[in-house]
């Protein structure tokens, strides 16, 4: 089994070495605060660490809404608990919605999201860079 708690300054180059594991499907360069982050530690301890088995991250953009970031784990359910224990610590904060950016949106809808909030409301994103580009 694991545990799951708030991330704290020792486990911050775990976290970075598993999101390091996955570079093309995690962003690498504009990590949410180490304070934002929640990690998953195996009971069994290696040396004086427990092993890192996965991080989540919860980012606030506003008080009306947190964006999902940076799911990484070592498999056997990790990923899914901390997307839980998340989506948990925003409902005790009277945070009402959750965004996630993925290429693998038929995962996240197992938690509930959806393309399009109820009452039809719609989120739009412009990829300024790219605009720019073909301008």
């Amino acid at each position: 089994m694991y545990e799951i708690k708030r991330a704290k300054k020792r486990h911050w180059p775990r976290i970075r070495g598993l999101i390091a594991e996955n570079p093309g499907t995690l962003e690498q360069k504009y990590l949410p605060k180490r304070k934002h982050f929640f990690v998953a530690l195996a009971p069994k301890v290696k040396g004086n660490k427990r092993e890192l088995l996965g991080c989540a991250a919860l980012d606030p953009l506003s008080d009306r809404l947190s964006e999902l970031r940076s799911v990484a784990s070592k498999g056997n359910g990790v990923g899914a608990a901390l997307i839980e224990h998340c989506l948990g610590v925003a409902r005790e904060s009277d945070v009402p919605q959750v965004i996630a950016i993925t290429d693998k949106p038929e995962y996240f809808e197992r938690f509930g999201f959806h393309y399009l909030k109820a009452g039809g409301r719609q989120a739009v994103f412009l990829d300024v860079q790219n605009k720019r580009d073909s301008e």
